[in-house]
This record gives structure tokens, sequence and C-alpha cells, in this order.
């Protein structure tokens, strides 16, 4: 499935919602990279710590992917591979189209 995201410029991104905090539903997400940025991961807390994790930006590389992991492919794998939970926001500099492709094997028969 490929989906389209629009994410307007706007002076004052922490006050905008892109999309919101989530991991997605297939085995592997792929995104195509623009160079503008605006896609944030969850580092999960460590066990010995206190604080809840923290969300860190992904370095914007134009033309690089970047490759999820997805939920079914956390449940297949009993947890070996982690789903990515992230988040989506605009920036102050640019606007920009977003193309996520995700994948899910089709069941057989």
């Amino acid at each position: 499935m490929v989906n389209m995201n629009f994410y307007l410029t706007c002076p004052n991104p922490e006050l905008t919602i892109g999309v919101r905090r989530h991991s997605d539903m297939d085995t592997l997400t792929i995104l195509l990279q623009d160079g503008i940025g605006g896609l944030y991961i969850k580092i999960p807390q460590d066990v010995n710590m206190e604080e809840k994790g923290e969300w860190v930006e992904i370095p914007p590389i134009f033309g690089a992917l970047v490759i999820n992991i997805g939920d079914m492919l956390q449940i297949w794998s009993n947890g070996r591979y982690k789903s990515a939970e992230h988040i989506v926001r605009t920036t102050s500099t640019k606007s920009r189209v977003s193309i996520p492709i995700f994948t899910s094997p089709q069941p057989t028969q």
C-alpha cells in the first residue's frame, strides 16, 4: 500500500500535529527521504532508568531510505525485531510530501 501525506510549512511546528505517535501495522515501511526532515522515533526507556524514553529526529539525508519495522514483523519474530514507534512533525522551513510504502505479504490459499 502506498500513502501520501502533505505537511504544510508552519512557523511554530511544535504547536501542530503532523501524525501522532504510532507504529505501523505492516511488516516493513519504506520511506524515501527528501532532505527536509520531520520524522522522529521513540528511543525506548531502559528498564533500569526512570525516564520514559525520548523522541529523536531521524536526520534527513536526501535520497536515503528509512526502513521501519512494523507490528506484524514484531509479532512474527516474537519480539526479536521491534516495531518502531514514531511521529511526524511539520517544519518551519518548507512544506513537504511524504510517500511511505507499506509492505505486507498476501495470505496464501
